[in-house]
């Protein structure tokens, strides 16, 4: 089987470029994994990244040093940006809905909701709405917004107006522990949530399912069953999220003269259909 594959590289230490590769890649069932062919083209996009996302329609989505979110095509070709610093840093990006991007600034507790243009169309603050303590959260299927609730311990479903939608058990007396989520996404109706060293599976009702402790990892995307990961061994892998084991299976072992890991140094990598983004932050 072949995959077209796009490699994202930002923030390199040397160059500060966001490096868009499409590489061709065969893939195998065999144990030989992944065959990694000639890179066939390169795009550069002069651009320091803090975080970065990718649609469904292959858009690329940026997040400046200096705070500017930024839509751009799969060509490389800038479409929209939207500037305003009043709010902080944004914290969370998810543009998982084409026509309705979700940003989070934690700093302030201020949701946005930006079109397809990055035209601003909503705000809420979950302070006002009666929420004090949020730092996951993500976009839902039906264009509502779940968060994880720290000084209560519940999962919560809100609409735009900040009004409850859906609220989960307290999960200290479901997980017999508190945690503190650092990410919370949505696929195929169901809810992970991962906390430093575990994920924790729910359903869009927000019942509990499952729990796999699967050790440190620097990012993580989920498709509704399987997450996939990069773990500390620099390994590329997949794990059933409602297997009652934590078994992994590795997908590629990453070059680490590609992902040009440091001490201290901020990587995320992701998964998406047939991308590959990977972005190296700065010492």
């Amino acid at each position: 089987m072949k995959m077209m594959t796009q490699l994202f590289m930002a923030n390199n230490p040397k160059f500060n470029f966001i490096y868009i590769y499409l590489i061709l890649f065969a893939l195998t069932t065999s144990c030989a994994g992944v065959k990694q062919v000639s890179v066939k083209t390169e795009q550069k996009i002069a651009i320091q990244s803090a975080l970065f996302e990718i649609d469904n329609l292959n858009n690329l989505y940026i997040v400046s040093n200096q705070n500017e979110l930024s839509k751009w095509s799969d060509k490389g070709t800038l479409l929209y940006k939207f500037s305003d610093n009043r709010l902080g840093n944004i914290g969370v990006l998810d543009a998982s809905n084409p026509l309705q991007t979700l940003v989070y600034y934690p700093d302030f507790r201020w949701l946005r909701f930006f079109d397809r243009t990055l035209n601003l169309t909503h705000e809420l603050s979950l302070v006002e709405a009666g929420f004090q303590n949020v730092n996951a959260l993500c976009s839902s299927n039906d264009n509502n917004i779940w968060f994880f609730d720290e000084i209560d311990q519940v999962i919560l479903k809100i609409d735009q107006e900040g009004k409850v939608l859906l609220r989960s058990d307290d999960l200290r007396q479901v997980l017999k522990k508190s945690i503190f989520p650092s990410l919370l996404l949505e696929r195929k109706n169901k809810l992970l949530l991962y906390d430093q060293e575990t994920i924790y599976t729910f359903d869009v009702f927000g019942t509990f399912l499952n729990e796999l402790n699967i050790g440190k990892c620097r990012s993580m995307v989920f498709n509704g069953k399987y997450c996939q990961y990069l773990n500390k061994e620099n390994k590329y892998v997949r794990m059933d999220a409602l297997s009652k084991e934590a078994v992994s299976e590795l997908i590629k072992q990453m070059d680490a003269s590609i992902l040009d890991y440091r001490k201290s140094l901020d990587s995320q990598f992701f998964r998406k259909k047939d991308h590959i983004l990977i972005k190296n932050g700065i010492e």
